[in-house]
C-alpha cells in the first residue's frame, strides 16, 4: 500500500556502552517502554531472548505480519565486538528468529571492512545491503565544530585551531570523533597551563585555545596511542 507501518524505533551507541555487555542492559530498559526495567546484563540477555527467540507462539493463528516491530539502530558496533562475538551474533540472530514479535536491527561501522573481520558465524547473520558514507570534508568538519562548542567558537579557538584539527582528521582518517577529541585535549592542555601559571592571562582577555595548543593535542594523542599499542 505504501504505507510505513508502525514501528519503535531504539538507537544505541556502542562507544556509550562502559562494556559491551551493557548493550544488553540499554536494549531491555528501552524495550520494556515506561517500567524502564533495569537488569543485569545476564538477565537482560535473557529477557532478550524471550522476547524474540524462536519460543513457542503465543497464538499460532496469528498473522506475524501484525506483530509489533522494534528498530534497532546499532551506532558505532566496532565496540561491541568481543573476543567470542556473542553480543553482535545474538543482535542479528534475534530478526531471523523472532516469532512473537519483529526485529530490525542497523548496523553502523566507521570500520569499513568491519564485515569481513567477523567470525563466518556472525557474518552468515549479517544482511548483503551496504550503506557507504563518505567522511567529512575540512569545511563540513570545521562547521560541525563550530557548532558543536558551545557559545561563540572564537571566544574559546583561534580559527586557525579549528581549521587545524579539521585539516590533520581529514588527512588522518575523516572520523569526526578524532577531531571531537584533539580539540578536547587541547583545550584541557590550556586550562592547565593557565591554572599552573605557565601561561598568564592578559589583562582584559581569556584563555584561548590556539593552533600550538591543537598540535601539541595532535600529539599527545598519537603518542597515547603508541603507548597502548
Amino acid at each position: 500500500s505504501g504505507k510505513l507501518p508502525e514501528f519503535n524505533f531504539i538507537a544505541l551507541n556502542g562507544m556509550e556502552m562502559r562494556s559491551p555487555f551493557d548493550s544488553y542492559v540499554k536494549f531491555w530498559e528501552a524495550l520494556s517502554g515506561t517500567m524502564k526495567e533495569r537488569l543485569s546484563a545476564g538477565a537482560a540477555a535473557a529477557k532478550l531472548e524471550e522476547f524474540f527467540g524462536d519460543g513457542e507462539r503465543t497464538n499460532k493463528n496469528e498473522d506475524r505480519s501484525k506483530k509489533p516491530i522494534t528498530v534497532l539502530m546499532l551506532d558505532e558496533i566496532d565496540y561491541l565486538v568481543t573476543k567470542k562475538q556473542t553480543i553482535l551474533y545474538n543482535f542479528f540472530d534475534w530478526p531471523l528468529r523472532a516469532t512473537n514479535a519483529r526485529l530490525i536491527v542497523i548496523g553502523i561501522s566507521n570500520t569499513i571492512n568491519l564485515p569481513e573481520r567477523l567470525s563466518l558465524k556472525l557474518q552468515s547473520r549479517l544482511g548483503g545491503e551496504r550503506c557507504h558514507f563518505k567522511s567529512y570534508t575540512v569545511d563540513e568538519t570545521v562547521a560541525i565544530l563550530k557548532t558543536r562548542l558551545d557559545g561563540d567558537a572564537s571566544q574559546v579557538f583561534d580559527d586557525d585551531a579549528i581549521k587545524f584539527a579539521s585539516r590533520k582528521t581529514g588527512n588522518l582518517s575523516g572520523d569526526i570523533r578524532k577531531a571531537f577529541q584533539m580539540c578536547k585535549v587541547a583545550a584541557q592542555n590550556t586550562l592547565d597551563d593557565y591554572a599552573s601559571g605557565r601561561r598568564r592571562i592578559i589583562e582584559g582577555s581569556h584563555p584561548k585555545v590556539k593552533i600550538s595548543d591543537v598540535q601539541r593535542g595532535s600529539r599527545d594523542m598519537y603518542t597515547s596511542i603508541i603507548h597502548k599499542a
